[in-house]
């Protein structure tokens, strides 16, 4: 090989590369400004957030000691404001996952198309309104991308705490 080639292939390696370079900052820009927002939220309610995830443009976190959730779910701008909200797990009284989906008939068969995801917490006082947090929506987004597999981690993590706080 000479020196242009060399040269060559180089230059072309480091343009293939830097897309990707530039991508993961940007995403890693992205959720820490996710999670310094949901931060935000733990301070107003005297917590710390203890354990968290994110999954695209949600993030969600624990606080294990007071037994707060906290969620943020941002929007695009074109549909409005940003989702941010808490639950007080010790005011609970049970999480349902709510999974509305429909049938729809393919020439290979029938296919299931969800709708909504959500989980709903329900409060021991029966004169207050259930807290409904939205994973997702097909009308805000059109294909799940790990929403279904961290609702149903976040059920699993939030019945049996739950459960004992009862």
């Amino acid at each position: 090989m000479n020196l242009e080639t060399i040269i060559f292939n180089t230059v072309l390696v480091v343009l293939c590369i830097i897309p990707f370079i530039l991508m993961g900052r940007f995403q890693q820009k992205r959720k820490n400004q996710l999670l310094k927002s949901l931060t935000d939220l733990a301070v107003t309610q005297n917590c710390k957030i203890t354990y968290k995830e994110f999954c695209g443009e949600i993030v969600i976190g624990l606080d294990e000691s007071n037994n707060f959730l906290f969620f943020m779910r941002r929007k695009k701008a074109d549909i409005g404001e940003d989702i941010i909200q808490f639950v007080d797990l010790t005011k609970v009284k049970y999480c349902k996952l709510i999974n509305t989906s429909n049938a729809v008939k393919t020439k290979e068969g029938s296919n299931t198309i969800i709708e909504r995801l959500a989980l709903r917490f329900s409060p021991i006082d029966d004169n207050q309104n259930d807290i409904v947090l939205d994973f997702y929506n097909k009308e805000e987004k059109w294909q799940l991308s790990g929403e279904f597999q961290l609702i149903e981690k976040w059920q699993n993590i939030l019945k049996p705490r739950i459960k004992a706080l009862a």
